[in-house]
């Protein structure tokens, strides 16, 4: 039989669907009063949220980046990489700075969460759109990405907006996860070598 249409789309239909015929099979013959809890609720609700004023970089590029990150899940117990995310247009060169903007705004995203960075890089000079330690670096070429891990059991969703001059990004998820608080603490300043 076909599933409700009411079905959060956080929720794997197919899985779900093989699950509820192994647990029909060992169904007796007796007859089951269900009843359905309506406070209970598989919707999303918002985790964590970063605003960053766009600096001066193509909007065109933002737009069509922000644009396929909106919606985007991250699985399970699953690795996420920016790079393998999106797809660039051929025509798309010497964008690494609108990436590495993007990629930041993520990163700092996902630090309110339990996941685990597992790959990023930082620029030789501090990107004025971010503190010192909370930016990262985005190299096609070298295919230098932004690499992080759900350690989680659930899902996260990732929404992206860009309005005006300002990308906001938002995380989401069903579940109460832990959320951090991200703060710096003891800022040192390294003066610049003299040779």
């Amino acid at each position: 039989k076909e599933l409700p249409s009411h079905i959060p789309n956080n929720v794997d239909e197919g899985l779900l669907k093989n699950d509820l015929i192994n647990l029909a099979q060992y169904l007796s013959e007796e007859t089951i009063n269900l009843q359905v809890d309506e406070t209970k609720s598989l919707e999303e609700s918002v985790i964590a949220e970063v605003a960053f004023q766009v600096p001066e970089v193509s909007n065109t590029v933002m737009s069509y980046v922000v644009e396929q990150l909106d919606g985007v899940v991250i699985e399970q117990n699953a690795l996420f990489s920016f790079l393998d995310e999106i797809t660039l247009m051929e025509s798309m060169k010497n964008i690494d700075e609108e990436l590495s903007f993007i990629a930041t705004a993520l990163y700092q995203l996902i630090l309110h969460t339990e996941m685990e960075p597992i790959e990023r890089q930082t620029d030789d000079v501090i990107p004025e759109y971010s503190d010192a330690g909370l930016d990262v670096k985005i190299d096609l070429k070298k295919q230098i990405d932004l690499k992080f891990y759900n350690l989680k059991d659930f899902t996260f969703t990732i929404n992206s907006e860009l309005s005006r001059d300002q990308l906001t990004m938002t995380l989401s998820t069903a579940k109460d996860p832990i959320i951090y608080e991200v703060k710096q603490g003891h800022i040192i300043q390294v003066p610049a070598r003299t040779i």
